[in-house]
């Protein structure tokens, strides 16, 4: 059990150090508002993990070991849909052009982007690649009895907080 947790804990280390949304907007935070922000947005991503990996459990879960057809193609259209995104991704980085002009960021405006925490809890729930990262864990994760579960659900979200804490102190 000790060696699967670690592996799972070593396989979520990778995929937080992948720049994604998660990753922007702390980073975003960070910078316009400082470290405490960017802190404070990635415990509201690292509180996101927590819900995602809880949700994706529940759902992956049921679907996994009920409607095997169904998980599949659940984890076969998010992997299209990270594809899709990828593709956008390149084909805009190759079509870029500089702007002569710097865009003007409003940091006074009083809309959820005032509230760091609330704005990661936000962006981890609506990021894709969250959902479809810890569905891939789902097989793996249903090996592990309920003690090592909830530590592996905790620790993914501490882990997620310590990195995401670290981009935030890194950035200033």
């Amino acid at each position: 059990m000790l060696k699967l947790f670690l592996f799972l804990m070593l396989f979520q280390s990778g995929g937080l150090i992948l720049p994604g949304p998660d990753f922007a907007i702390v980073f975003r935070f960070s910078i316009i508002k400082g470290a405490k922000a960017g802190i404070w947005c990635a415990f509201g991503v690292a509180t996101g993990v927590l819900i995602n990996v809880f949700i994706t459990y529940l759902i992956g879960h049921s679907l996994y070991t009920f409607h095997r057809l169904l998980y599949t193609l659940f984890i076969a259209a998010g992997t299209m849909f990270l594809y899709y995104i990828s593709i956008n991704l390149m084909r805009n980085f190759f079509n870029f052009k500089q702007q002569t002009t710097q865009p003007q960021i409003n940091s006074n405006s009083t809309h959820l982007s005032n509230y760091p925490f609330f704005t990661g809890l936000a962006v981890n729930l609506s990021n894709m690649k969250a959902i479809i990262f810890f569905s891939s864990l789902l097989p793996i994760t249903g090996k592990l009895n309920l003690n090592y579960l909830l530590l592996t659900w905790i620790s993914m979200a501490f882990i997620a907080w310590l990195w995401f804490s670290f981009v935030a102190i890194m950035v200033n």
